[in-house]
């Protein structure tokens, strides 16, 4: 079936407001068998009439969103009654379900708003428990030409539930024998698209029931393969004998997600220390729920002064060494361990550029050491040649990688941290 998403709005076009509807209904159709074929974004204008009428000539299913509410510039329940020859009338039950939710809300309900209550001649309402404005679902006709259209609300707290809940089971019985496919994402940490390619996407390609794609970003890969659930998982252990200890997720997981993951497993816990990459380490941990379960602590200690007086270490190794060096990041884990009590310590100093006060390293350089008990103290050394926030994302992701292999696999032996250019 082919399948389309027009997103109305004139501020997501004006860089106001994040598209995020497509994520989501993307994810949910494929769930049964449907994929998006087009989708469109057009301001709350005239422009939105000749885009849904090109639409109603394409597609089987057209799913619409926004401009439902109360206000001048909401137009798609007007737009596509006329295009699609059905009479609105004014739904009894709708001007109920807005009025009782305004009472609670303590807001008075105004004349405007009735143009919500309004349905189009043989549409099924789509109640709208978080919201004032119902969504539609309007049966395919053939005089004049339409597909099956459903009308949501732009709000993603509005949307979601109104399209799991009503709009779901509707476009399941649309879909009918549509074969089932599921996409299963492997993080891939440490390779270029290339490499993921030549090791293992071409030879999943031979199979025509598979589809692979590759998203790229700062030293890791979002490998995707779609495919019927039976095909996934008797090609998911060939991607695993393929890629090795390079897949951190075959689930779409962040890095620091698994992390995490794996130090809550073995009740373990981490504490960080950092410089150049001013706590975004920190950041990046704590950003993932049940982080309190496993991190300490976090010391950002961008100055010398600062990493003398907040972690101890010593000013005359600064001073020997050059604050962007292995001696001074080994003293910085050490030193953060010892503060901390935690299992695991990660710290990084290096130099992001453009300029530096340092001469002793070429610019891109990061010392990365990994300090744990029982376990010999280990500093790598990383070349990372990118502008001040990428570098920042290289060094972070190499830091929780060397802290991921070395959960997996208690020591370090086997792990080459590549430069990354």
């Amino acid at each position: 079936m082919n399948i389309e998403i027009i997103n109305t709005g004139s501020e997501l076009l004006l860089g106001v407001t994040t598209n995020t509807h497509l994520v989501y209904l993307g994810e949910r159709l494929l769930s049964l068998g449907l994929r998006i074929a087009r989708q469109t974004t057009v301001p709350d204008n005239a422009t939105m009439r000749s885009v849904l009428a090109e639409a109603f000539q394409r597609c089987d299913i057209l799913l619409v969103t926004g401009g439902l509410g109360p206000t001048s510039d909401d137009l798609t329940r007007e737009i596509v009654a006329d295009l699609s020859g059905r009479p609105l009338r004014s739904d009894a039950e709708i001007r109920q379900r807005i009025q009782q939710r305004l009472a609670r809300l303590g807001i008075p309900f105004r004349e405007n708003m009735l143009c919500q209550t309004l349905v189009p001649e043989g549409a099924e309402a789509l109640y709208n428990d978080h919201g004032t404005a119902p969504g539609l679902y309007i049966p395919a006709s053939t005089m004049p030409k339409a597909p099956h259209i459903f009308l949501f609300p732009g709000p993603p707290h509005e949307l979601k539930p109104m399209f799991q809940n009503q709009a779901l089971p509707i476009l399941k019985r649309l879909a009918g024998r549509e074969i089932a496919v599921e996409q299963r994402i492997f993080s891939i940490i440490g390779m270029d698209e290339t490499s993921v390619e030549e090791k293992i996407g071409r030879h999943l390609l031979r199979d025509g029931r598979i589809e692979v794609g590759y998203c790229p970003r700062p030293n890791e890969v979002d490998f995707r393969v779609i495919a019927p659930s039976a095909v996934l998982d008797e090609v998911t252990p060939q991607v695993y004998a393929a890629l090795g200890e390079h897949i951190a997720s075959s689930i779409g997981e962040t890095l620091e997600q698994v992390v995490v993951e794996l130090l809550r497993k073995r009740k373990e816990t981490l504490a960080v220390a950092e410089s150049c990459t001013g706590g975004l380490l920190a950041h990046r941990i704590t950003n993932v729920p049940g982080a309190s379960e496993v991190f300490l602590e976090g010391f950002i200690t961008y100055s010398n002064q600062a990493k003398s007086k907040t972690l101890g270490v010593p000013p005359s190794l600064i001073e020997s060494h050059g604050a962007v060096s292995k001696e001074v990041a080994e003293a910085m884990a050490e030193r953060a361990r010892y503060l901390t009590g935690a299992t695991h310590t990660l710290s990084l100093t290096g130099l992001a550029g453009p300029g530096g006060l340092s001469c002793l390293q070429p610019i891109g350089t990061v010392f990365i050491t990994f300090a744990s008990q029982g376990l010999p103290t280990q500093t790598f050394q990383n070349l990372l040649l990118a502008e001040r926030q990428i570098f920042k994302q290289l060094a972070t992701q190499t830091a929780l990688n060397i802290l991921r292999r070395a959960l997996l696999n208690r020591g370090l032996s086997e792990l080459q941290v590549k430069s990354q250019g």
